[in-house]
């Protein structure tokens, strides 16, 4: 309990940098935090399935189980409110109410295997529909702009590759050369060659996001957007120094086109296109 309302105060509270610091909970996002905090829920309620004792009739806990499933139900919709559908909703209130029943019923035998059944039920339920397993690899490998981005790395393996507004990890799992894919850890000795001055070499960080923006008209500079986010506002004028051969993106590019660099679209799938850098 004492970790539980530490970790609340923690995940609730705008607490000042220099608390945060101290404790070193400046290591981790906040958003991280949910998690440890579902854990520990749940072994708060197998401590206190395993000492419940009878305290209501089954009528008043099936009414207090309903209003405790609308107010839980109602108070996700904040969070997921483009998520839901009526439908929804209903089915998740009926799913909470039996599950905060048999809960709250199971201080004999017979109630707590009714909970184990019920337990057994959602957890099947739940990984049997995860989306993976139900749809395979397909929606990565088998459509055309893999393909081509494919096509290409078959043809030019040893190219260099940015990419911009989609996850960059999703072009290596075709081969190509990603330099914003996740890193695990900072490459000093690329980021040098953007940054020789090391004004920004606080900002590198291990298992970091790289997002990229792109301008012919500033120097390149590097933003950390979050503890594992950077963004990169890379002038065009630089990509010779990464040895940037292919770059994928919404954006038109051919408008950045500068006496140095140019980019010649090679493929289009809307809204993503793909541009094969030349140096002048």
């Amino acid at each position: 309990m004492a970790l539980y309302l530490l970790f609340l105060v923690f995940f609730f509270v705008q607490l000042p940098d220099s608390i945060i610091s101290i404790t070193l909970r400046n290591h981790i996002k906040t958003s991280r935090l949910f998690s440890v905090v579902t854990f520990i829920s749940v072994l708060i309620l197998i401590r206190s399935l395993a000492s419940l004792k009878e305290f209501a009739d089954k009528k008043l806990i099936i009414i207090f189980s309903v209003i405790l499933s609308i107010i839980v139900v109602y108070l996700s919709t904040f969070f997921y409110s483009d998520y839901y559908l009526t439908w929804m909703i209903i089915c998740s209130v009926i799913i909470c109410s039996i599950a905060f029943s048999l809960i709250l019923m199971a201080h004999d035998r017979k109630g707590k295997m009714a909970l184990l059944i019920g337990i057994v039920f959602i957890t099947f339920a739940a990984g049997a529909l995860v989306n993976p397993i139900d749809h395979g690899t397909d929606v990565v490998f088998e459509n055309n702009f893999t393909h081509e981005v494919k096509n290409i790395v078959d043809q030019d393996p040893n190219a260099k590759w940015l990419v911009q507004d989609i996850p960059s990890n999703y072009f290596i799992t075709v081969g190509a050369k990603t330099i914003n894919s996740v890193h695990t850890y900072p490459d000093m000795e690329k980021w040098q060659q953007l940054d020789s001055n090391g004004t920004y070499k606080d900002i590198y960080n291990r298992y970091s996001h790289i997002k990229v923006d792109f301008n012919n008209n500033t120097n390149t500079t590097f933003t950390l957007l979050s503890p594992d986010l950077i963004s990169i506002n890379l002038t065009v004028n630089d990509l010779e120094k990464l040895n940037v051969s292919y770059i994928s993106t919404p954006k038109n590019l051919e408008a950045l086109n500068s006496n140095n660099v140019t980019f010649n679209k090679v493929y289009s799938m809307e809204p993503y296109k793909i541009y094969k850098v030349t140096y002048k």
